[in-house]
């Protein structure tokens, strides 16, 4: 969408944006989704990769030991507790970038997805920025089931389903793109809300008078999970 620096993805200078990707037990995905992020054009400064993995007992560890030959800037930090809020305030604490960006195991993002929500940022000043998830249908039946509940306006209202090219202020959008030092403002991540935290968080963004900012271009592929029970 919009034109990148064509520079390393770490600069010698301080990265201007940080991404992380929390994530626990994702040794199906975890592979795929480094080599997308690390395929991103990068915007001016660059910037770091910092995965923050929730004690992942499923051979998720092995591979990011073997991906750290690959990638010798990443960062990978433990996440004790394992929940969501816990891991992304601990990489936000350790992130050097000027902007936070989150990304998820189970999501293939477009290659310009750090300058576009880089340039959205700054365009409107708003506090949070995003895209709009687009589910893929899998093989079985409760993964489609779940991908069809993304595309449903019931099951998921307006926010994060895609509404095609739409622009302009929601409620909240996935993953989120935000100034460290706004995040730190606010006290960041809510830790008791194991689930939901993005939402909980915007939602404190607008009530301090912030704003949140969608672009139906920006469109993110996700892959739902196969059972339900993984679901809950």
């Amino acid at each position: 969408m919009v034109g990148c620096q064509q520079t390393h993805p770490m600069s010698s200078q301080m990265p201007q944006v940080s991404v992380l990707i929390p994530c626990r037990n994702e040794a199906k995905h975890i592979e795929r989704c480094l080599a997308d992020i690390y395929g991103f054009a990068p915007p001016p400064g660059g910037f770091e990769v910092i995965v923050i993995d929730g004690m992942s007992n499923d051979g998720t560890r092995d591979i990011l030991s073997r991906l750290q030959k690959r990638y010798p800037d990443m960062i990978v930090l433990d996440n004790l507790q394992t929940t969501v809020p816990y891991g992304m305030n601990l990489g936000i604490q350790n992130a050097k970038g000027e902007y936070i960006i989150r990304a998820d195991a189970r999501c293939i993002h477009p290659k310009s997805y750090l300058c576009d929500l880089v340039e959205l940022s700054e365009r409107t000043g708003a506090d949070n920025v995003g895209g709009v998830l687009v589910p893929e249908f899998g093989n079985g039946y409760t993964q489609n089931a779940i991908a069809l509940a993304y595309k449903s306006r019931i099951a998921m209202g307006g926010a994060l389903r895609d509404r095609g090219d739409f622009i302009g202020e929601t409620d909240t959008v996935y993953g989120g793109c935000f100034k460290r030092k706004r995040l730190l403002e606010v006290g960041m991540y809510d830790e008791s809300m194991v689930r939901n935290q993005d939402d909980e968080l915007s939602f404190r963004l607008r009530e301090m008078g912030g704003k949140i900012i969608q672009d139906g271009r920006i469109k993110i592929q996700y892959y739902p999970r196969k059972y339900f029970w993984h679901l809950f």
